[in-house]
């Protein structure tokens, strides 16, 4: 979920688990498409934070290109 204040992911079904990330510790937002996946409109969002090693990954997302626009206008608005 993209929010006014950050980008939330919930995984699972039966157990969840629930990762937050507020737009100021955003450091950078790229999109992942294979040509078989822009076809389907569908692809990764990869989030990269400061003060963490790894990047939050949202798989299989609709419209991918929209949703990375949006979190990229979010965090230009922060500046």
């Amino acid at each position: 979920m993209i929010g006014p204040k950050g980008v939330e992911v919930s995984i699972g079904i039966f157990s969840r688990d629930m990762t937050r990330i507020e737009y100021r510790h955003i450091r950078g937002v790229n999109l992942r498409q294979s040509f078989f996946n822009r076809l389907m409109s569908i692809g990764q969002i990869l989030v990269s934070t400061s003060g963490m090693d790894a990047e939050l990954v949202i798989s299989d997302i609709k419209k991918p290109v929209y949703f990375t626009d949006i979190i990229k206008s979010r965090l230009k608005n922060l500046s």
